[in-house]
Protein backbone atom coordinates (compact mmCIF):
# COMPACT_ATOMS: atom_id res chain seq x y z
CA UNK A 1 0.00 0.00 0.00
CA UNK A 2 2.86 2.41 0.99
CA UNK A 3 4.07 1.90 -2.90
CA UNK A 4 0.86 2.90 -4.15
CA UNK A 5 0.08 5.88 -1.96
CA UNK A 6 3.96 7.17 -3.02
CA UNK A 7 2.94 6.63 -6.88
CA UNK A 8 -0.63 7.94 -6.65
CA UNK A 9 0.00 11.09 -4.27
CA UNK A 10 0.97 14.14 -6.16
CA UNK A 11 0.54 16.97 -8.60
CA UNK A 12 0.53 15.60 -12.31
CA UNK A 13 -0.19 16.75 -15.91
CA UNK A 14 0.17 16.03 -19.56
CA UNK A 15 1.77 18.99 -21.20
CA UNK A 16 4.01 17.09 -22.77
CA UNK A 17 1.26 15.00 -24.46
CA UNK A 18 -1.26 17.46 -24.86
CA UNK A 19 1.49 20.06 -26.78
CA UNK A 20 3.01 17.02 -28.76
CA UNK A 21 -1.02 16.15 -29.78
CA UNK A 22 -3.14 19.58 -29.65
CA UNK A 23 -5.82 18.11 -31.55
CA UNK A 24 -6.07 14.82 -29.30
CA UNK A 25 -5.62 15.73 -26.18
CA UNK A 26 -6.34 18.71 -23.60
CA UNK A 27 -4.19 20.27 -21.36
CA UNK A 28 -4.95 18.67 -18.19
CA UNK A 29 -3.36 19.10 -14.57
CA UNK A 30 -4.65 16.21 -11.60
CA UNK A 31 -4.10 16.68 -8.16
CA UNK A 32 -3.78 13.88 -5.53
CA UNK A 33 -3.25 15.11 -1.85
CA UNK A 34 -3.33 12.84 1.29
CA UNK A 35 -5.93 14.91 3.90
CA UNK A 36 -6.52 11.94 6.39
CA UNK A 37 -4.91 8.59 7.08
CA UNK A 38 -7.09 6.70 4.92
CA UNK A 39 -8.65 9.85 2.27
CA UNK A 40 -7.06 11.35 -0.60
CA UNK A 41 -8.56 14.51 -1.84
CA UNK A 42 -8.24 14.41 -6.11
CA UNK A 43 -9.20 16.77 -8.56
CA UNK A 44 -8.87 17.14 -12.28
CA UNK A 45 -9.09 20.78 -14.63
CA UNK A 46 -7.91 21.85 -17.75
CA UNK A 47 -4.88 23.57 -17.34
CA UNK A 48 -5.52 26.71 -18.55
CA UNK A 49 -8.81 26.90 -16.15
CA UNK A 50 -7.79 25.09 -13.34
CA UNK A 51 -9.35 27.57 -10.82
CA UNK A 52 -12.92 25.82 -12.04
CA UNK A 53 -11.94 22.01 -11.38
CA UNK A 54 -13.91 19.78 -13.93
CA UNK A 55 -14.33 16.92 -11.55
CA UNK A 56 -13.39 16.61 -7.32
CA UNK A 57 -13.57 13.79 -5.52
CA UNK A 58 -12.05 11.95 -2.48
CA UNK A 59 -10.89 8.48 -2.83
CA UNK A 60 -10.33 5.98 -0.16
CA UNK A 61 -7.23 2.65 -0.93
CA UNK A 62 -8.26 -0.05 0.61
CA UNK A 63 -6.08 -3.50 0.27
CA UNK A 64 -7.72 -6.83 -0.53
CA UNK A 65 -5.45 -9.77 -0.37
CA UNK A 66 -3.28 -8.98 -4.00
CA UNK A 67 -5.38 -5.75 -4.91
CA UNK A 68 -6.03 -2.78 -3.96
CA UNK A 69 -9.79 -1.20 -4.00
CA UNK A 70 -10.37 2.50 -4.25
CA UNK A 71 -13.65 3.24 -3.41
CA UNK A 72 -14.64 6.79 -4.86
CA UNK A 73 -16.56 9.86 -3.70
CA UNK A 74 -18.56 12.97 -5.02
CA UNK A 75 -17.65 15.82 -2.49
CA UNK A 76 -21.20 18.28 -1.63
CA UNK A 77 -20.20 21.79 -2.41
CA UNK A 78 -16.67 21.12 -3.80
CA UNK A 79 -15.50 24.60 -4.75
CA UNK A 80 -14.54 25.21 -1.07
CA UNK A 81 -11.32 22.43 -1.61
CA UNK A 82 -10.15 23.88 -4.80
CA UNK A 83 -6.53 23.01 -5.38
CA UNK A 84 -6.65 21.13 -2.02
CA UNK A 85 -7.19 24.33 0.12
CA UNK A 86 -9.21 23.53 3.11
CA UNK A 87 -8.69 20.58 3.53
CA UNK A 88 -9.02 20.42 7.02
CA UNK A 89 -12.91 21.12 6.52
CA UNK A 90 -13.55 18.44 4.53
CA UNK A 91 -14.92 15.90 6.66
CA UNK A 92 -16.80 12.13 5.95
CA UNK A 93 -20.21 14.60 6.17
CA UNK A 94 -19.25 16.28 3.05
CA UNK A 95 -18.86 12.97 1.21
CA UNK A 96 -21.59 11.01 -1.46
CA UNK A 97 -20.20 7.56 -2.31
CA UNK A 98 -20.00 7.02 -5.84
CA UNK A 99 -21.85 3.43 -5.78
CA UNK A 100 -20.74 0.94 -8.65
CA UNK A 101 -17.28 3.16 -9.17
CA UNK A 102 -14.70 1.52 -6.98
CA UNK A 103 -11.16 0.65 -9.50
CA UNK A 104 -9.86 -2.62 -8.70
CA UNK A 105 -5.45 -2.40 -9.20
CA UNK A 106 -3.31 -4.81 -9.42
CA UNK A 107 0.32 -5.10 -9.23
CA UNK A 108 2.92 -6.55 -11.71
CA UNK A 109 6.67 -5.26 -12.70
CA UNK A 110 6.49 -1.99 -10.38
CA UNK A 111 3.24 -0.89 -11.74
CA UNK A 112 -0.13 -0.65 -10.86
CA UNK A 113 -2.98 -1.63 -13.84
CA UNK A 114 -6.45 -0.36 -12.46
CA UNK A 115 -10.39 -0.93 -13.80
CA UNK A 116 -13.28 -0.14 -13.16
CA UNK A 117 -15.32 -3.55 -11.33
CA UNK A 118 -18.11 -3.48 -13.47
CA UNK A 119 -20.28 -1.08 -15.60
CA UNK A 120 -22.43 0.37 -12.87
CA UNK A 121 -20.43 3.74 -12.61
CA UNK A 122 -22.94 6.01 -14.07
CA UNK A 123 -21.86 9.66 -15.21
CA UNK A 124 -24.07 12.35 -16.80
CA UNK A 125 -23.24 14.13 -19.38
CA UNK A 126 -25.37 16.71 -21.29
CA UNK A 127 -28.07 15.09 -19.98
CA UNK A 128 -27.77 11.69 -20.77
CA UNK A 129 -27.17 8.38 -18.75
CA UNK A 130 -23.48 7.40 -19.49
CA UNK A 131 -21.69 4.42 -17.37
CA UNK A 132 -17.72 4.92 -17.65
CA UNK A 133 -15.32 2.38 -18.69
CA UNK A 134 -11.41 3.06 -17.53
CA UNK A 135 -8.01 1.75 -17.35
CA UNK A 136 -5.74 3.06 -15.22
CA UNK A 137 -2.24 2.56 -15.41
CA UNK A 138 0.16 3.59 -12.51
CA UNK A 139 3.96 3.81 -12.05
CA UNK A 140 6.75 6.04 -10.84
CA UNK A 141 6.54 9.20 -12.11
CA UNK A 142 3.64 8.39 -13.97
CA UNK A 143 -0.52 8.28 -14.34
CA UNK A 144 -1.84 6.75 -17.56
CA UNK A 145 -5.42 7.15 -17.87
CA UNK A 146 -7.88 5.97 -20.31
CA UNK A 147 -11.79 6.95 -20.05
CA UNK A 148 -14.92 6.60 -21.45
CA UNK A 149 -18.08 7.49 -21.35
CA UNK A 150 -20.38 5.11 -23.11
CA UNK A 151 -24.02 5.37 -23.73
CA UNK A 152 -26.57 3.42 -21.52
CA UNK A 153 -28.75 2.87 -23.60
CA UNK A 154 -26.33 2.60 -27.08
CA UNK A 155 -23.40 1.77 -25.37
CA UNK A 156 -21.77 3.79 -28.17
CA UNK A 157 -19.07 6.53 -26.82
CA UNK A 158 -19.70 9.56 -25.91
CA UNK A 159 -17.02 11.19 -24.02
CA UNK A 160 -14.05 10.80 -23.40
CA UNK A 161 -10.46 9.85 -25.27
CA UNK A 162 -10.94 8.23 -28.71
CA UNK A 163 -6.73 8.38 -28.80
CA UNK A 164 -5.97 6.28 -25.88
CA UNK A 165 -4.04 6.93 -22.98
CA UNK A 166 -4.05 10.30 -21.57
CA UNK A 167 -0.20 10.08 -20.38
CA UNK A 168 0.39 12.31 -17.32
CA UNK A 169 3.79 13.13 -15.78
CA UNK A 170 4.57 13.38 -11.73
CA UNK A 171 5.44 16.95 -11.10
CA UNK A 172 7.82 17.66 -8.90
CA UNK A 173 7.09 18.42 -5.23
CA UNK A 174 8.51 22.34 -4.73
CA UNK A 175 7.37 22.69 -1.14
CA UNK A 176 10.23 20.30 -0.45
Amino acid sequence: MNQFLDYLIGEFNNRRQAFSHPTRYAYIRVLHRKFSDELIYGEQAYAFKDVRPYRQFVLKPIQEDNTIRVVNYDINDPLRFVKGTNLEALTENDLILREGCDTIFTYKDNVFYGSLDGCECFVDWQGNKTYLQNKVELGLNYYNVFDKGMCAQTNTQLWGSKHGFFKFDKQPNVLG
